[in-house]
């Protein structure tokens, strides 16, 4: 996701130089095309990224012109895309991370830093105050439990606390030493 001029920018560099390689991959004869077998998936991998960079600048340029006379609907599916939404909000409302930071009286690497994090750096409390600079209000809201990948997850987790508890064991293996 593009959350800035720069990366804009940059990102509009990174469409020219794939748009420029697929040139040179399209300009190769009929018979390399045809006998080299890595032609294709090569070709195809370019492609793919420059169809990502243009739909990231197109979300971008879409979010940069919204008409600021009414209020943007931003759609998440899950509340893990709340920290995008926040983003999202910020870009419309054409303010700069560094405007944020001055509104909420933070430094502007703290916007940055919570933005390239997405916001899992920030405390609850920063988020709502980052909500509420924003103007972002949740209109409606629907939560599923699903008891079955609840299941799934605790094995998982269990999985990921026991090679946790592990490594703090080394570490404190090797503290001791």
């Amino acid at each position: 996701m593009i959350r800035n001029e720069k990366q804009y920018e940059y990102t509009q560099e990174l469409a020219k130089r794939c748009e420029y390689t697929l040139a040179q991959y399209d300009a190769r004869d009929e018979e390399v095309k045809q006998n080299d077998p890595w032609w294709a998936a090569m070709r195809e991998s370019v492609q793919s990224h420059l169809d990502a960079f243009n739909a990231e600048m197109a979300e971008y340029e879409r979010l940069m012109k919204c008409d600021r006379a009414f209020a943007l609907k931003i759609e998440a599916g899950s509340i893990l895309e709340f920290p995008r939404v926040l983003i999202k909000a910020r870009i419309a409302a054409n303010v700069t991370q560094k405007e944020l930071a001055e509104r909420l009286g933070l430094e502007e690497s703290r916007i940055k830093e919570y933005e390239d994090s997405d916001y899992q750096c920030a405390s609850w409390g920063e988020i709502i105050d980052i909500t509420e600079a924003l103007a972002v209000e949740l209109k409606t809201a629907s939560f599923v439990v699903d008891f079955q990948e609840m299941e799934v997850r605790k094995k998982s987790l269990a999985e990921f606390v026991e090679r946790k508890r592990k490594k703090l064991e080394v570490k404190a293996q090797k503290v001791k030493r």
